[in-house]
């Protein structure tokens, strides 16, 4: 063995890249510490009633059924730094840092790094993932916890039934049986663990039989997936319609469509959104992205001379996407699902970009693989820089809202959104502009008409506030927000009759409702006698 291919050497090497991973982790991300919370991080942390008893663990476990753990960390959290967000991104931020150790350290294990050469493979592979702007939507968004743990949980697992199988540790494949565990707890994502065994196992990548693991893992583990799967699957039916077979093979395909524009995104990222435009009917692109994917997959199983690389990367790529493929779920697309999918990806370029680079070196080319090495950075600093612009864009929910409705301009939830953010942030005037744009998509959604209203208000544009709640009792009658303005802008005309009538229709449809009450009171106790 060549000094510098020495244990030691590469001991010391392995050390090295864990550094430079955790480096570039926190400089990509660093910018995300001072971010407040959006979206849904207000359901899951600021409104979360199962954080606020430190005493009462067991509602903070059973509060979310299918995902206790990534509750239960919110819980902890909030015992630390409470309502400060700056705490919950520093968590995400290591999360981040050690799955990209953990997905060195594994694919180290499957090149079988006892050469420079491959730890340097994996090393590249294991950059591209930290520094990939596809990240940003699980690091830089504290509701997309589960995404995190339930890598870290996956690939764990995954690194000890290797070692495991690989030492014959009952000890070891014990620890995985128990961190997959935790990663079915974390997220439904973390089902995939026995797929990708059986994937390495198709790779050639694992030791011992086969067939005696089909025995002591496989079929157990199948069971159990399959057991949690129609759990699932009753929930679902338990919280909305049931979708029936149709809906589910509807959802199926165009979730396979979806999967090639997340590859897109992949390779150019910068169409990047909260919200993607997805049509919910199936069409032809859909059939046809299915059929593709199918022969992709059967090649990537059945041909053998492909490297292990490239076979094992399809692989994982179309495993770790199937949850949420076939997962009836209400929004078809979100950036922060591919989290996961992400190395799979990654090892097909990186390990496509050392076949060619062998190739040309085998053909005389000397110089191969210093320019992979000045592309491979060159790359990894372009995904950094990008990586860092499109956290920028989560600084507050302004700028993330705005953004989704330019990428998106045919989707009301954007649009609807950008508007209540601006008008929390007390920009009116650009909130209605947002406000119509998405009343002419949807025009009968009052939630809008209501809030657009409200802003007219505060601008004294009263005539127009009046037309636009005017417009919401037409179309919802026992609307008490729409009524309560128009008695307020009753009261400003000086209108006192009207005003009462319409706080009296409030109270008729909401006796509790406090702010009709006590206006009304006031307007009867100020008026002349």
């Amino acid at each position: 063995m060549a000094l510098k291919d020495s244990p030691v050497r590469l001991f010391l090497r392995s050390r090295v890249v864990e550094i430079a991973l955790i480096a570039t982790v926190v400089v990509v991300y660093f910018g995300t510490w001072n971010n407040p919370f959006v979206f849904d991080d207000m359901r899951s942390v600021v409104a979360n009633p199962s954080l606020r008893d430190p005493n009462n663990l067991v509602f903070a476990l059973v509060f979310e059924r299918f995902r206790p753990l990534t509750n239960l960390s919110y819980f902890l959290e909030y015992r630390l730094w409470g309502l400060d967000a700056a705490g919950y991104h520093a968590t995400n931020i290591a999360l981040h840092a050690a799955n990209s150790v953990l997905v060195y350290r594994l694919f180290c294990r499957l090149d079988g790094c006892r050469t420079e050469q491959r730890s340097h493979f994996a090393a590249v592979v294991a950059l591209v993932f930290a520094a990939h702007p596809m990240a940003t939507s699980a690091v830089g968004y504290i509701s997309a916890r589960s995404e995190l743990l339930a890598a870290f949980f996956v690939l764990a697992s995954l690194i000890a039934f290797c070692s495991g199988w690989e030492r014959q540790s009952k000890g070891l494949v014990a620890l995985g049986w128990v961190l997959w565990a935790f990663a079915l707890f974390t997220k439904e994502s973390g089902a995939v663990v026995p797929l990708l065994l059986l994937s390495f196992n198709r790779c050639g990548l694992l030791p011992g039989s086969g067939s005696r693991r089909l025995r002591s893992f496989y079929f157990p583990a199948g069971l159990l997936v399959t057991t949690g799967f129609v759990l699932r699957m009753v929930a679902y039916s338990g919280e909305s319609s049931s979708p029936g077979l149709g809906g589910i093979v509807t959802h199926w395909l165009l979730e396979t469509e979806i999967g090639w524009r997340y590859l897109c995104l992949f390779l150019l990222p910068y169409g990047q959104s909260l919200v993607h435009e997805v049509s919910d009917q199936a069409g032809g692109w859909s059939i046809v992205a299915a059929l593709v994917s199918t022969v992709v997959l059967g090649t990537a199983i059945g041909v053998k001379r492909i490297p292990w690389s490239i076979r094992l990367g399809i692989l994982w790529f179309m495993v770790a996407l199937v949850p949420s493929a076939i997962a009836p779920l209400s929004e078809f697309m979100a950036e922060h699902r591919t989290y996961l999918a992400g190395p799979g990806l990654f090892l097909v370029l990186v390990g496509g970009a050392r076949v060619l680079a062998e190739l040309l070196q085998a053909r005389g080319f000397t110089l191969a693989k210093h320019v992979a090495a000045g592309v491979s950075v060159a790359v990894i600093l372009a995904l950094g820089a990008g990586a860092i612009a499109r956290n920028d864009v989560w600084r507050d929910d302004v700028l993330l809202w705005t953004d989704a409705a330019a990428k998106t301009p045919r989707v009301y939830v954007t649009h609807a959104a950008a508007g209540q953010a601006l008008q929390r942030h007390g920009d009116c005037e650009k909130a209605i502009a947002y406000y119509r744009t998405a009343l002419s998509l949807l025009p009968e959604r009052t939630e809008s008409l209501v809030n657009m209203g409200t802003c007219m208000a505060k601008l004294r544009r009263y005539d127009e506030a009046q037309d636009v709640f005017i417009r919401v009792i037409e179309l919802a009658p026992n609307n008490v927000h729409a009524l309560n303005n128009l008695a307020q802008l009753a009261l400003i005309r000086g209108e006192t009759t009207t005003a009462r009538d319409y706080y009296q229709r409030v109270l008729n449809i909401d006796p509790n409702n406090n702010r009709a009450r006590q206006a009304l009171e006031l307007s009867t106790s100020s008026s002349p006698p």
